[in-house]
């Protein structure tokens, strides 16, 4: 499975990634913050703060990169978007 993360502000992609099959059910937020992107959140992964949203809508610490892939079609690098990078 491949995540591609874009940054809307800058409109370039930040990083390509090949998640693990003993990964795909990680939260996107711990992926996200162990190859050093950039994600906001005041309560630590625990969906209280809702900062932590990707593709305008979804938040990081709630879903996982095999939940985002059941939304899209399967052969397709999923496409993650941050507002402010």
């Amino acid at each position: 499975m491949r995540l591609v993360i874009k940054g809307l502000a800058s409109s370039q992609v930040i990083l390509e990634l090949t998640i693990p099959k003993e990964n795909e059910h990680e939260n996107l937020m711990g992926i996200l913050q162990r190859h050093n992107i950039p994600i906001a959140s005041s309560c630590i992964g625990r969906g209280h703060c809702q900062k932590c949203v990707v593709n305008q809508d979804i938040m990081s610490c709630q879903i996982s990169p095999f939940e985002l892939s059941n939304q899209s079609s399967p052969t397709q690098d999923i496409i993650i978007t941050i507002d402010y990078l």
